[in-house]
This record gives structure tokens, C-alpha cells and sequence, in this order.
């Protein structure tokens, strides 16, 4: 959601500054999200072979 002031407010309630770190702010959570996946499942030689 964005304020009038231009903040951005993100879903769970927290207040960001500004669309920019908004988009830094999503794109840690998904560095997060896709670093505990591979830690979960490792990736095996055929997973780096082209299709």
C-alpha cells in the first residue's frame, strides 16, 4: 500500500521510506526465501546441465 507521503507500507504493517526500499527490502526476502530452499534441497550436477 502506498501513503500519500509516498512511503510504502508493506502487508505485515512495517512503514518503508521510499518505493526503492521497498523493492530492496522484497528482494532480500527473496534472496532469504530461495537460499534456505537450497540449503533444504542441494543441487546435484544434472540440476546445472542444460535442457
Amino acid at each position: 500500500m502506498l501513503k500519500p507521503s509516498g512511503d510504502v507500507v508493506t502487508p505485515d504493517g512495517t512503514t518503508v521510506a521510499s518505493r526503492v526500499h521497498a523493492a530492496v527490502l522484497i528482494c532480500v526476502k527473496t534472496a532469504a526465501i530461495l537460499g534456505v530452499v537450497q540449503a533444504l534441497w542441494p543441487l546435484k550436477e544434472e540440476d546445472y546441465t542444460a535442457w
